[in-house]
């Protein structure tokens, strides 16, 4: 009898010796990924091998696969061609935040490719270990990441796979590369498939046709828009959206935190209805960065597409999709599921605007009977001015010089009465504006909760600032000053009204 194994030994060789395997980088129901050493060049590289564990067996003795089955042998034969076919799509790429493929071969009576290792650590990693980023950083790695989607679009490629598991974060330079073209699909100068359209989905990322076995037709941008959004969203909140259905063609909701612009975008970007959402890398970008008037001229942005409530779902009579049979580096298997919203497309117009107005008589009933009693509650800015000018003027009495705060973004380590913080600070404008200073900070010995500032450059030199705490409760004020790098001041606790002794911080 022959006995079974899964992975190759670490230590066995492919290629005749050329690479001898290290470590199992990670292995699904289809494929398996290894760290291999190339004993000429003395480099690591990433090989991914081709072994649908579901439907063959590997010898022991051997390492030969074979197709457990004669009846999935058609199977096989289709998912290995898939396998092919991914490596052929990344290979034709060069861009730096793209993985790349060197190599080619079959053995063992299977495929492999061998591509760069990326020695770094997946996004959803990363927020799970540190929780939610600060919105500039968030921002700048989606917008690096749309560069290299921009890149494959440009060449009738689409990735449908983008989710913070299949970005990886590289060490040496801290780069953004996308990784898992499992389910890339490359169309022809028309718009259409090379080859059949097999569409996989990730929960949360993945927009609603994916849901669909004929959801995408043919070639558009859209699809990976809304799952780089998803995936800002994540980077952002911490929280996987919505899954696509769930959201039943409502806009997604957006933490008050997160900027205007990048908030609008991320709705924009994350409309169900294909004909109202962003069309490509560019535009998303654009409304990243908060540039409106740019964006107004190059596609149909607007207050109203963004705010709007968008069509219903596709018809459940569709089929759903087939669960993709391919499982590569980093690609996690997924269920299906199918949306049941679509009936009221049936209604007659005068019912559904019946309906409408109906509906916003009640959300409009419940908002005012849900406001707070402004005698009675304490708000944000209430609780910041409990601080009296006399308290103030104790936490600060030495008189500071002028200094000019440059208007850029600030990075800063240090502590808060000898607990250890990462800081950022943006100060938009120089002078008194209202919330002219923006940013966050964490605690290093909690890195998942974060406070989020909004406060203000006084005449003095003075920076002050109320910190939010996730649930939106004000829990601190800080004045400080910022001179030589250095920043230094005194912080006052809101929640329990006593002076937290001092802040110091210094630019990374």
């Amino acid at each position: 009898m022959y006995e079974y194994m899964i992975a190759l030994n670490i230590g066995s060789t492919l290629q005749n010796g050329k690479y001898t395997i290290e470590k199992v980088l990670g292995q699904g129901g289809f494929g398996i990924t290894y760290l291999v050493r190339h004993e000429y060049l003395g480099t690591l590289f990433a090989i991914k091998e081709f072994f649908p564990q579901d439907y063959c067996n590997r010898d022991g003795d051997t390492s030969h696969i074979t197709v457990a089955t004669m009846t999935h042998t058609d199977l096989v034969a289709q998912l290995r061609n898939r396998f092919l076919s991914e490596a052929r799509n990344i290979a034709a790429l060069n861009h730096p935040g793209i993985v790349k493929i060197h190599d080619v071969f079959e053995e063992n009576g299977t495929a492999y490719f061998v591509m760069d290792f990326i020695d770094g650590q997946t996004l959803d990693s990363l927020v799970a270990e540190r929780g939610a980023l600060p919105e500039r950083k968030a921002v700048s790695l989606t917008v690096k990441i749309a560069e290299a989607l921009s890149f494959i679009h440009q060449r009738k490629m689409a990735h449908y796979d983008v989710k913070p598991a299949n970005i990886i974060i590289r060490k040496s330079d801290g780069a953004p590369v996308l990784i898992d073209f499992g389910l890339s699909k490359q169309f022809n100068d028309n718009g259409d498939a090379r080859s059949k359209l097999l569409i996989g989905v990730s929960h949360g990322f993945s927009p609603l046709e994916q849901y669909y076995e004929d959801g995408i037709t043919g070639f558009s941008p859209k699809t990976d828009v809304y799952a780089l959004a998803a995936t800002l969203y994540y980077l952002l909140t911490a929280r996987v959206p919505p899954e696509a259905p769930r959201l039943g063609g409502r806009t997604i909701e957006v933490p008050v935190n997160i900027s205007k612009s990048v908030a609008d975008t991320i709705k924009w970007a994350m409309t169900t209805d294909l004909q109202h959402r962003c069309p490509d890398m560019s535009s998303l970008t654009i409304g990243l960065n908060g540039n409106k008037t740019q964006l107004a001229k190059e596609s149909s942005y607007n207050a109203d597409t963004l705010n709007r409530i968008s069509p219903p779902p596709p018809s459940p009579s569709r089929k759903p999709v087939v669960e993709d049979a391919y499982d590569s580096h980093y690609h996690q298997e997924t269920e299906t599921i199918i949306s049941q919203e679509q009936r009221k497309r049936h209604m007659p117009v005068w019912l559904i605007v019946l309906l409408s107005i109906i509906g916003t008589i009640l959300v409009l009933t419940v908002i005012l009977v849900c406001l707070p009693d402004s005698s009675n509650s304490t708000t944000y800015s209430d609780a910041a001015e409990e601080m009296t000018d006399e308290e103030a003027s104790e936490l600060f009495a030495s008189e500071e010089e002028v200094i000019e705060i440059p208007a850029n973004a600030m990075d800063f380590t240090g502590t808060i009465d000898g607990n250890e913080i990462s800081l950022w600070l943006e100060i938009t404008d120089n002078g008194i504006a209202d919330k002219d200073v923006t940013g966050e900070y964490r605690y290093s010995s909690n890195p998942g909760n974060v406070f989020h500032i909004s406060g203000v450059q006084e005449p003095n030199g003075l920076i002050r600032w109320d910190a939010v705490d996730n649930s939106g409760k004000a829990v601190e004020r800080v004045r400080c000053y910022i001179n030589s790098g250095q920043l230094d001041g005194q912080c006052y606790d809101l929640v329990n009204k006593s002076e937290i002794t001092s802040i110091k911080a210094t630019l990374r």
